[in-house]
Order: structure tokens, then sequence, then C-alpha cells
């Protein structure tokens, strides 16, 4: 699966938080079927990239360890073409994730992962 590049990162001393960057381009194959002539980045794409950076800048987590989706809320539309900001922090066995931009809230959730 195609994942936005990484324009840039900071992430807490203690490795329990990340700030990236992202830029989502328009030939990202999550696009196909989503819809055409008004594509939108699906809400299932943005928690599996979620967990996919997770894994490359905070700590190991597998679809397997996950056990419970929380608060996840979706405000509005990704399109391609634009540059997000992705924030994750794990909390207490979640992981919680911020899709934004200087203007608006994408998406954020928690997603609960065992130990």
């Amino acid at each position: 699966m195609d994942m936005p590049t990484v324009i840039g990162v900071v992430r807490s001393p203690d490795q329990a938080a990340a700030s990236l960057q992202l830029a989502i381009h328009r030939d990202l194959n999550g696009f196909d079927g989503h819809f055409d002539g008004t594509p939108i980045v699906p809400g299932v794409l943005q928690i599996y990239w979620a967990l996919q950076f997770a894994n490359i800048y905070l700590r190991p987590v597998s679809p397997l360890d996950i056990s419970n989706l929380e608060a996840i809320k979706f405000q509005h539309l990704m399109t391609p073409g634009i540059e997000v900001r992705l924030e994750l922090e794990v909390v207490n066995a979640k992981l919680h994730f911020v899709f934004s931009s200087t203007v608006k809230r994408y998406s954020s959730g928690k997603i609960a992962i065992s130990q």
C-alpha cells in the first residue's frame, strides 16, 4: 500500500510521541475507487497510515496487537494534493492519532494496543 511522503518528523525524547508533516500525492493507489472525479483518502487508509508511521517512529504495532478502536472521528474529507500533519502519541497502551492542517482537523482517534 502506498504511503504519503514524509516531509519532516519531530519525535519526543522518550519516543512516545511524534509529529510528521506529510504530502498526500495524487497518484497514491489508495484513491482507486474513492471516488472517480473526486478522490478522497478512505478512513481505513488513514488508520493504516497511523499504524504504519507508529511502527516506524514510535514502537512496533502489528494489526494483531489491536484490541479496540476508540473515538474514531472523520471530521473533514482528506483529498490528494495537500499537506497534513500527523500527531502520534502512545498513552497507556493506546495509540492516539490526529490528522490535521493549519485550518482543519481531518480525523482523530485512539487505537488500543495489547502490550
